[in-house]
Parts: structure tokens; C-alpha cells; sequence
């Protein structure tokens, strides 16, 4: 609704991916005990996305797969403030963030040596610099079969 101050709105989210934390606010902790799966991931990840839902998406997956922690950015100068405070393990970059694109994060994280994948709705048409190349790129929306085979591509 339209408000003097403001737009003002409800959001209603499913109560699995609500869940307690006395992290930071923008990390969440990996559930306690661990899910029996073999992890992908180790340590913090970092999310780049402009999308609340689909972020919300991602951090579970990358939680099953093993991050200790997840944070989030939306916005090139947001998610370079994280890195300076949280040096990630692992980071899902959604190339297209609106008015800019991830590639200064990208490269970022290519100069510290931290793993990567790009994210896209133009798959493999995707304008990925050659200095970026050997980034896996997955299609959008995330599933987690594609960032395990990404995943895979990383290691090998």
C-alpha cells in the first residue's frame, strides 16, 4: 500500500527458510549437527544477487552443500565491503545486479584466490571477460544439481 511516508509492504516467508541465528544480520549460520550430506563447500560463502527470494534460494543450497556461513549482497560496493570483512571460501555471483554487473567482484576474488561461479539468465552467452573465463557460469534459477557440477568444475 501507499503510505505519506512511504510504500509500505507485507512479506510472507515460508517458514522453512526462516530460522534462528545469532549471527550478524547478513549471515546465517549452518544448522547445527550438519545434514549428513558431503560438503562442496567449506568455510563463509558470499552470495551476490539482487533478487531476495532467489538469494534466500541459493543460501540453502549452499548451506546443504557445507558453508559454515552464508552472506549476502546485492550491489557491487556491498559485497566488496563484505569481502573486506569477511573474506569468503566460496562465492555465487549473479552477473546482472540491475545498473551494474559483478565482474569488479569477480576480479576481486580472482586476485585473492577465491573460488567463484557466475550466475546468469544468458547462460553461455553470457560477457564474461577472458581474464574471468575459466569461472563456471550456471544458468538462473539456481538449482543445486548446477552448482555441484560447478562446483566440480572448480576442483578439478
Amino acid at each position: 500500500s501507499f503510505d505519506l511516508l512511504g510504500v509500505r509492504a507485507r512479506f510472507v516467508i515460508p517458514a522453512n527458510y526462516v530460522q534462528r541465528s545469532k549471527a550478524p544480520p547478513d549471515a546465517v549460520a549452518a544448522p547445527e549437527g550438519g545434514s549428513g550430506v558431503s560438503p562442496g563447500i567449506r568455510g563463509t560463502a558470499l552470495i551476490v544477487e539482487d533478487n531476495l527470494i532467489i538469494a534466500m534460494n541459493a543460501e540453502v543450497i549452499l548451506l546443504e552443500l557445507g558453508a559454515r556461513r552464508v552472506n549476502t549482497a546485492a550491489s557491487v560496493a556491498d559485497a566488496l565491503t563484505s569481502i573486506e570483512r569477511d573474506r569468503p571460501n566460496f562465492a555465487l555471483l549473479d552477473l546482472n545486479l540491475g545498473s551494474e554487473n559483478s565482474i569488479p567482484i569477480g576480479r576481486k576474488l580472482a586476485e585473492l584466490g577465491v573460488p567463484f561461479i557466475f550466475a546468469t539468465g544468458y547462460g553461455e552467452r553470457a560477457p564474461i571477460p577472458p581474464e574471468l573465463g575459466n569461472a563456471p557460469v550456471i544458468q538462473k534459477p539456481y538449482i543445486r544439481v548446477a552448482i555441484e557440477a560447478a562446483l566440480a568444475k572448480l576442483k578439478a
